[in-house]
């Protein structure tokens, strides 16, 4: 059996293990949860995904309760304000083939220096979890656009996550065009700082976006209301798509009625999400079969993580926003 540790089994850790118990392969997992309660949450959300299957479970408290040194794939599914922390100490004491982590991977820009060195010194693969790289509409659009010179995104909806969120929709657009040097203008940024829905958190509303300067623009915009959809407008030099992921459709038409465009017109795209808890055996299973799967590279996230901290602390200074140690309070 192949080994795998998950560390965070709160709501998205249960998702994670929700979509490992679909795995092919035949794992021996381990939860580290240090919440005694969840314990019982652990359970019920096995019991929810339809029982073990072929694997096997052990939940534990701490890191220092499992006996077993070495875990083919360890999944970090915590809060971001102690990610760094959960991961440095298990290097200390544990060794792994594959690591994924949840965003947002941290919370100051150090820490991704700090940990980037670490993963570099000890050549472990990493991964960041956006899995919108394995819905297969997005997939589908990928393909279509191949050698587009444009590249457009604008996403808007009511209360979405701006500040926690926007991360999943620049990677998308990442995927879309593999760039990953972006500054952001923040004045369109709300002045209000909000409560997240995670105590100990903040969430932003209204719009960050790329300063306008080249041929790949990128904007994202929360509204403080409610009854938006959340909607993706992407546009090409040959094609705009309109993704509203809220009703779970997709349109698409030709920019310019041409010869080689006009095919867009009669393109149909079906939406098809994957939450993470039908999706996390898939980049499972790829990482054990192929060494590799779908999901960001580390040092790529990184740079398109560290972007969107510099906007964000920059616009909570303005604020005069207390900021502890340069630290960005979201997850």
């Amino acid at each position: 059996m192949q080994t795998l540790l998950l560390i965070g089994a709160g709501n998205i850790g249960r998702r994670h293990l929700q979509g490992i118990l679909l795995a092919k392969n035949h794992l021996e997992i381990f939860v580290v949860e240090p919440h005694l309660p969840n314990h019982d949450l652990i359970n019920q959300a096995v019991i929810e995904a339809g029982g073990l299957r072929q694997h096997n479970l052990q939940i534990f408290s701490s890191l220092d309760e499992i006996v077993h040194q070495h875990f083919e794939i360890v999944i970090i599914a915590t809060s971001a304000d102690v990610r760094k922390n959960v991961l440095l100490d298990f290097l200390s004491k544990k060794t792994l083939t594959y690591l994924v982590l949840e965003k947002v991977l941290f919370q100051n820009l150090d820490d991704y220096k700090t940990v980037g060195k670490q993963l570099y010194e000890k050549q472990i693969k990493t991964f960041v979890n956006c899995t919108r790289r394995y819905f297969p509409h997005y997939q589908q659009i990928k393909k279509a656009i191949v050698g587009s010179l444009f590249m457009e995104m604008k996403v808007s909806g009511s209360n979405w996550g701006l500040a926690c969120n926007t991360i999943h929709l620049l990677d998308l657009f990442n995927y879309f065009n593999d760039n990953t040097d972006y500054h952001f203008e923040i004045d369109g940024i709300d002045k209000t700082v909000h409560e997240s829905k995670r105590k100990g958190f903040i969430e932003l509303t209204g719009t960050i976006k790329t300063e306008a300067k080249d041929l790949l623009q990128f904007a994202a915009t929360s509204h403080n209301s409610n009854g938006e959809p959340l909607l993706i407008q992407f546009k090409t030099n040959q094609a705009e798509f309109i993704i509203n992921e809220t009703a779970g459709n997709i349109s698409c038409r030709a920019v310019l009625e041409n010869e080689e465009n006009k095919h867009f017109n009669d393109l149909k795209i079906d939406y098809k999400a994957l939450p993470l808890s039908q999706s996390a055996n898939l980049f499972v299973d790829d990482l054990l079969n192929t060494g590799s799967c779908l999901l960001t590279d580390y040092f790529v996230s990184a740079q398109l993580h560290t972007a969107l901290i510099k906007a964000y602390l920059a616009h909570l200074r303005a604020m005069n926003f207390l900021i502890e140690n340069e630290t960005c309070p979201i997850t």
